[in-house]
């Protein structure tokens, strides 16, 4: 049961991280969609 419940904890450590890397990489491509807006509303201006 040891073993089992050492895995369980491995793999939700495991998708956390991977949650809060995708949380991270969302957060840094909606400022550069929001940087690219503003760049291209100058340039148009």
């Amino acid at each position: 049961m040891a073993k089992m419940s050492s895995t369980a904890t491995v793999t939700r450590a495991h998708l956390e991280n991977k949650l809060a890397l995708a949380k991270r990489c969302s957060r840094e491509a909606t400022l550069a969609g929001a940087k690219a807006a503003a760049v291209a509303t100058v340039a148009s201006a």
